[in-house]
């Protein structure tokens, strides 16, 4: 059904840093295995309470990393599995740290009200663009509000559909959409800088020659000078084709912040 493409899930292993392993003088905590749902508030949340007493007596704000790589709390679990762990064996192994808090390369997170704060800033953007308004996010009831905030925390799919129905499907409904909310990741070795980089490009609905926009269309469209035959192209997890339809894409698997995340990568890269 059109609205379902929410999330994904990701089977994972937490492993606590070595600067947090029994600096308490507590006794060493265990490896914490989890099936982390749409947003990273939920290792947030689940790893706080399971690493809490093994932690640094003296300690910053939690952070995780993968093989070294910080991991941006404010993207969704399923964008970071593409972006970095693709084609690999399952779980993921994440290392949780409570010292040494990389401020240059992810956002301060102090608590879940921030990570809750993001996702429903963009939100609100993603609404903007594909409806021209927000006004059915920043004028919902602090009901709903809070359960789709658990909902997400909980990656209870079900309850967040249900809650968010009439705010995301309602009075904006999907037959107005102006414009696509999609945010383009480009892999390691894509782009000038050699780094994964990210671009939201103003997409409207169709291409110049009066189209629907396909995702080639689109990309040709950010990047003029793009070969698409040595890329591959992700969208939560499936190599789509060329000539998929971004609308239906946005519509079908867009993530629960209402953004079509498309991860670019170099073919056979490794």
């Amino acid at each position: 059904d059109e609205g379902e493409g929410v999330g994904r899930s990701c089977p994972s292993e937490v492993f606590p840093g070595l600067a947090g392993s029994n600096s308490n003088g507590g006794s060493s905590p265990n490896i914490y295995s989890t099936t982390a749902g749409e947003l990273s508030a939920a290792c947030y949340v689940e790893g706080q309470g399971h690493f809490i007493n093994s932690a640094p007596a003296v300690r910053g704000d939690m952070w995780f990393d993968y093989e070294g790589k910080p991991l941006k709390w404010n993207l969704p679990i399923g964008v970071l599995f593409d972006l970095l762990h693709c084609n690999k064996s399952l779980p993921v192994d994440i290392t949780v740290h409570f010292t040494g808090y990389p401020e240059g390369e992810i956002l301060p997170c102090k608590s879940l009200s921030t990570v809750s704060e993001h996702f429903f800033h963009c939100l609100k953007e993603a609404c903007f663009l594909k409806y021209g308004s927000s006004a059915n996010v920043m004028n919902m009831a602090q009901s709903v509000h809070k359960k789709i905030e658990q909902s997400l925390v909980t990656a209870d799919y079900k309850t967040f559909d249900e809650a968010s129905k009439e705010i995301l499907r309602g009075g904006e409904g999907k037959n107005n959409t102006q414009r696509l909310p999609v945010r383009i990741f480009l892999g390691d070795g894509v782009g000038s800088t050699g780094q994964c980089s990210v671009i939201q490009p103003s997409l409207s609905l169709k291409c110049p020659k009066g189209n629907p926009h396909t995702l080639q269309s689109a990309l040709e469209k950010a990047f003029p000078s793009i070969v698409v035959e040595n890329l591959e192209v992700l969208v939560q997890g499936i190599h789509v084709p060329w000539d998929s339809n971004v609308l239906w894409l946005c519509d079908n698997l867009c993530h629960a912040d209402q953004f079509l995340y498309v991860i670019l990568k170099i073919k056979n890269a490794r």
